[in-house]
């Protein structure tokens, strides 16, 4: 961990780009019921239940030298979306990089 964390501390090189990438998976979610509407001496109130609305899934790129970043959302996580992102930072983003 020392080592990546020493990476930010090295001045900015743009043929060698310092680049984080993550890929993350977020439900989604509605609620079963609209909320109860505030009135004078209560607050708003929710119903906790929800209902499912499928999955997205988040690909994060960013150069925190710079404070670039770029997101792409995807409905389905196979290989291939990864490789796609990869290829995207490559030949779009940093096609003259090392």
């Amino acid at each position: 961990m020392e080592d990546v964390l020493d990476l930010y501390h090295e001045p900015y090189d743009e043929k060698r780009p310092v680049i984080c990438f993550d890929e993350s998976s977020k439900a989604l979610r509605d609620h079963e019921h609209d909320p109860l509407p505030v009135s004078p001496g209560a607050v708003e109130r929710v119903d906790h239940r929800y209902e499912r609305n499928g999955k997205q899934r988040i690909h994060l790129a960013t150069e925190p030298l710079t404070g670039w970043v770029n997101v792409e959302i995807t409905e389905r996580r196979r290989t291939t979306e990864w490789i796609d992102r990869m290829v995207e930072l490559a030949d779009v983003h940093y096609p003259d990089a090392d």
